[in-house]
Parts: C-alpha cells; structure tokens; sequence
C-alpha cells in the first residue's frame, strides 16, 4: 500500500466480524490466499456479497500484488480493517 503506508510501519486493526462490515474503499489486513504466512493491506476494490469474497487492490499499481494476481479474498482471510497508523 506504498505510498499511503511504509514497510514495517505500525497500524491499528478492528477486527472483522461479518459481512456488511467493509465498504469499498476501506483498507484491510488479509491473510495472503496462497500463503497463510504473509500477511497483505490492500484497499476494498469490489464485494461479492453472494459469495462473501472480495476484491483487493493495492495503490501502486504497477507493482502491486492484489487480486489481480491473486484472485478474490473470502472473508475467513479477512482479519480485519484498518482504523488507524501509528507512527
């Protein structure tokens, strides 16, 4: 999410409790779809209520890695929103 935060840099997350509660445009910690140890903050692109999958993009999108390569999120990788940086 370069160059809205920098690498390493401290933020504050509410969790994620059910559908409904993320907006486009909001920004999320996600558990990375194809490897549970990476962790991503990427912005809401689009929400797929049907299915409880959303769509995640990062800000720089030339080198960006988000659901353009990894495909939609379900909401169990979701752990939760942005509401804060500290520091």
């Amino acid at each position: 999410m370069w160059p809205t935060f920098r690498e390493n840099q401290d933020v504050l997350v509410k969790s994620y409790n059910k559908i409904g509660d993320l907006s486009i445009g909001d920004v999320v910690v996600a558990v990375h779809p194809r490897d549970d140890n990476f962790l991503v903050v990427k912005k809401v692109a689009k929400i797929n209520q049907n299915n409880d999958k959303y769509f995640l993009s990062g800000e720089n999108i030339s080198s960006s890695t988000d659901s353009r390569s990894f495909g939609w999120i379900v909401a169990d990788n979701i752990i939760g929103k942005v509401t804060a940086v500290l520091g």
